[in-house]
């Protein structure tokens, strides 16, 4: 069950970070985007329900963010999550490894996804710079996950009591 009022209060301190810092961390390709990171994170440890509006309403807060198409990156965000969220049943999740693999995922298949998409409707997109851009992305977002992981389970944002387990089951 995520906690409400806890994810909202994550979500907003690392939407102004991602507004206002995170930039000065980025060069050419190497580019953090700390939205998607709460998304993975929330496919992973959140209720099936929880984790897709989640996702839909933190990628329409990313479009409000980078002045991008509003409902693009929700479009996006809820079929990678309804994936991850099927997936996470097979997996064995007491890796970091496993953390990292799906955050790189995640983030690749959506940055190429959203590129793509651009490209189709915008002729002037530049299509040989998608994939360093999309990879440079997935590597730096996966590189600083970890931290964000630890701050969300220290900052308890999914409640995983055993008397909430046994609510959501």
């Amino acid at each position: 069950m995520i906690r409400k009022g806890r994810l909202i209060i994550c979500v907003a301190v690392l939407f102004v970070l991602q507004a206002t810092l995170a930039h000065r961390f980025s060069q050419r390709f190497l580019r953090v985007d700390l939205l998607y990171v709460v998304v993975v994170y929330l496919a992973l440890e959140a209720d099936f329900k929880g984790a897709l509006w989640s996702a839909f309403l933190v990628g329409l807060l990313r479009d409000l963010g980078s002045c991008g198409r509003l409902g693009a990156s929700a479009l996006l965000f809820v079929p990678a999550t309804w994936g991850t969220l099927w997936l996470r049943s097979y997996l064995v999740r007491e890796s970091i490894w496993t953390d990292l693999v799906l955050v790189f995922a995640y983030v690749l298949l959506c940055e190429l996804a959203y590129g793509l998409g651009t490209a189709a409707l915008i002729p002037a997109a530049q299509a040989a710079d998608l994939l360093p851009r999309a990879l440079g992305q997935a590597i730096f977002t996966t590189a600083i996950s970890p931290l964000l992981f630890a701050g969300f389970i220290k900052g308890r944002v999914v409640d995983k009591s055993l008397e909430a387990l046994d609510a959501a089951a």
